[in-house]
């Protein structure tokens, strides 16, 4: 677990931007998510602790995304849209873009 800060950082996972008070957004994500962001009525705010915990988790889990990722290499995926024929099909990642099986099989 990482070490907690001495001023608190925003509750939104992701967001590195120093707030007023532990557990609320910063003022940037109060202007850029306006009435998005509701406070929840049944839970206290985020304890710097537990916002601690749950960035590490995700970092973690990020990390672990990302090896998955790169050992699959050309892993197929559904909907995602084909940079030829432009329609959602399960698609394969070609050199950083998304190929259907049907443009792989019958180029233009």
């Amino acid at each position: 677990m990482s070490e907690l800060e001495l001023f608190p950082h925003c509750a939104l996972p992701g967001r590195a931007n120093l707030t007023a008070t532990q557990g609320h957004p910063c003022g940037d994500c109060c202007a850029q998510f306006g009435e998005l962001l509701r406070p929840s009525t049944d839970t206290a705010p985020m304890t710097a602790e537990a916002q601690a915990r749950r960035d590490d988790q995700t970092r973690t889990a990020q990390r672990v995304q990302r090896a998955i990722a790169a050992e699959a290499g050309d892993l197929e995926r559904p909907n995602q849209r084909c940079w030829m024929c432009t329609k959602r099909r399960t698609c394969r990642r070609v050199h950083g873009q998304w190929e259907c099986r049907t443009c792989q099989q019958h180029p233009a």
